[in-house]
């Protein structure tokens, strides 16, 4: 097995461990201190760990101030995207929310072709309606439908919010890869970072936000699910920058509900539908096959 092999299994093993387990412990904090206090505390740790990263990349780069609007742009859209997932986590069920967030690469195909002119095989339009079909199947309560007939309440708890978080994070994704392309990608991620900790600074000092957690344990809890997703995002990166097996890193990365199923399943006690685990089993599984197209 080669070195750079080797790097790119640990890169999607890291990406998708720290994406996965950060969800579950942001779902135990979020439930403790509210989706806001856990956002401000993730982005702050976010920024501290790439500026740390920074030294030892040798990426530095000026970054012309005519550049600043188009990150301040994506920084508010994902911010927004941000919002919205960590309201979804708030509240239903991370087993739902988080395979239905996986989701999004595939959503990213459609708009890159719109505006990118990027082609679409036969392939990927049967995963997407794959995935359409595992979205609706975890997203929907199947027993209460067959019961009493189709209404909201049908609906799972935080699922039209997760929708919008991947419909927003479907039209950020081709906009920010194109603009990193030419780029320090390091240098990026830190102005983008730096953009969202200051844009939700001053949505906080605005809505007069406390932003102190006073409890010990649940601090420790809102540290460790941002260290892992700072992590995470350094991973994939890391793979990406540093081997040409994109797709193994991909598919391997996207498995990242997996870890979060697990742990939900036995710390949280959260009991899905046989439908569901079947929408889950469609979105991780056609969510792999994509890592190879």
């Amino acid at each position: 097995m080669s070195n750079y092999l080797v790097i790119a299994i640990l890169a999607g093993v890291g990406a998708m461990l720290g994406w996965g387990v950060s969800d579950f412990f942001a779902k135990k904090s979020v439930d403790k201190v509210g989706n806001i206090v856990f956002i401000f505390w993730l982005q702050l740790i976010s920024l501290i760990s790439i500026a740390a990263y920074i030294p030892f990349s040798n990426q530095w780069q000026d970054y012309p101030y005519e550049q600043w609007p188009k990150i301040l742009l994506l920084a508010a859209i994902n911010l927004l995207a941000t919002l919205l997932f960590y309201k979804a986590l708030e509240k239903g069920k991370v087993s739902i929310i988080s395979p239905i967030n996986a989701s999004y690469p595939v959503f990213v195909i459609p708009i890159s072709a719109f505006f990118f002119h990027e082609q679409i095989s036969l392939g990927i339009l049967f995963l997407l309606v794959a995935i359409i079909l595992g979205i609706i199947l975890t997203s929907l309560d199947i027993k209460g439908i067959l019961k009493d007939g189709f209404d909201k309440k049908d609906f799972n708890k935080g699922v039209p919010l997760v929708l919008m978080n991947v419909a927003l994070l479907a039209i950020w994704i081709p906009f920010w890869d194109n603009f990193i392309s030419d780029k320090s990608w390091v240098m990026s991620l830190f102005l983008f970072r730096v953009m969202l900790v200051a844009i939700f600074g001053i949505f906080i000092l605005a809505k007069k936000v406390k932003i102190g957690v006073s409890d010990h344990s649940t601090m420790k809890l809102v540290i460790i699910s941002a260290l892992l997703f700072s992590f995470a995002g350094i991973s994939f990166v890391w793979g990406f920058g540093t081997t040409t097996h994109t797709s193994l890193i991909t598919a391997i990365s996207a498995t990242f509900p997996a870890p979060t199923l697990l742990l939900s399943r036995i710390f949280l006690k959260e009991k899905l539908q046989l439908t569901q685990w079947l929408g889950v089993g469609l979105i991780l599984s056609s969510l792999v096959v994509l890592g190879f197209i």
